[in-house]
């Protein structure tokens, strides 16, 4: 039977490891995925065995509320600070020590969540994590999604409100008090930039990871094989998660363009702020 100390070693071995790094995106299809296998191409990272996604921040409001209504219960101390701020921050703890049963020894945690929801509560869970913020075109995004799920209903529509309200939580987050607060944590990554200048964005983010480069071979990123691709599945109808080589004439920017004007108007309508607000679209040239 294992001693009080060896439980409590294991329960902050974590500490003992580089940050943990999150990536979060608006909405799938931004190309979490792609960023993730990136990372992945280093041997220091892992994703957690059997939780391809972890949406650890979706349902996080649940986990503030009890936080403040358990606190408010607790008599009131002089000096005991802000009981729920430190009881969120506590059961971030928990969640981290859960990831880290998932992964090996003195390996580096990587997560990633196609969702901007409740982003706002990262640093409130996780303050000595690393945030990486995915962003993409919109109208990409939305291309890739209805191709992905063509069967689902208003597909089109319900991708773009989807985006819309993921791209405004992220924008209410670089625009908030926790921005500032956390600065040098956190890092918006727009993933045209990894598409069109891969070498100088991925060598960036290695600086901004603590990651040497020398430990890196920048060249495997032009060779990483796609997973998830609506485009290309091999000889698969439909879109799947099993790599396949990347063709010569991959290009994933710029697809929206074949749109009809019935589509870029709904859109414009649905999401175009948004859209203006992460740099897209220039508002006089729209």
């Amino acid at each position: 039977m294992p001693s009080n100390k060896d439980e409590n070693m294991q329960n902050t071995s974590h500490h003992q490891t580089p940050p943990p790094v999150f990536i979060l995106s608006p909405a799938p299809r931004s190309g979490t995925n792609y960023l993730a296998n990136i990372l992945l191409l280093h041997p220091g990272f892992q994703l957690p065995n059997l939780i391809w996604e972890d949406h650890v921040l979706i349902y996080s409001h649940l986990l503030t509320k009890y936080t403040i209504q358990t606190s408010n219960r607790w008599p009131e101390a002089e000096g005991q600070g802000d009981y729920a701020k430190d009881l969120l921050n506590h059961l971030g703890e928990g969640v981290l020590s859960f990831l880290y049963k998932h992964v090996e020894d003195n390996r580096r945690l990587l997560c990633k969540t196609p969702r901007g929801y409740n982003i706002d509560n990262f640093f409130r869970l996780f303050p000595n994590a690393k945030l990486l913020i995915l962003i993409r075109d919109g109208r990409d995004v939305i291309t890739s999604a209805v191709k992905t799920w063509p069967n689902r209903f208003l597909a089109f529509e319900r991708s773009a409100f989807t985006w819309a309200k993921g791209a405004r939580q992220v924008l209410e987050f670089i625009h908030g008090s926790d921005c500032g607060v956390n600065e040098g944590s956190w890092k918006l990554i727009k993933f045209e930039c990894l598409i069109e200048h891969p070498e100088t964005t991925v060598k960036d983010l290695l600086n901004f990871l603590n990651i040497d480069a020398n430990t890196f071979d920048i060249n495997q990123v032009q060779n990483l094989r796609l997973e998830g691709s609506s485009v290309y599945r091999g000889d698969k109808d439909q879109v799947h998660w099993e790599p396949v080589e990347k063709p010569k004439d991959f290009q994933p920017v710029g697809r929206w363009k074949s749109w009809n004007w019935l589509r870029k108007i709904t859109f414009k309508m649905i999401a175009g702020r948004e859209l203006i607000r992460l740099g897209y679209v220039d508002n006089n040239h729209w």
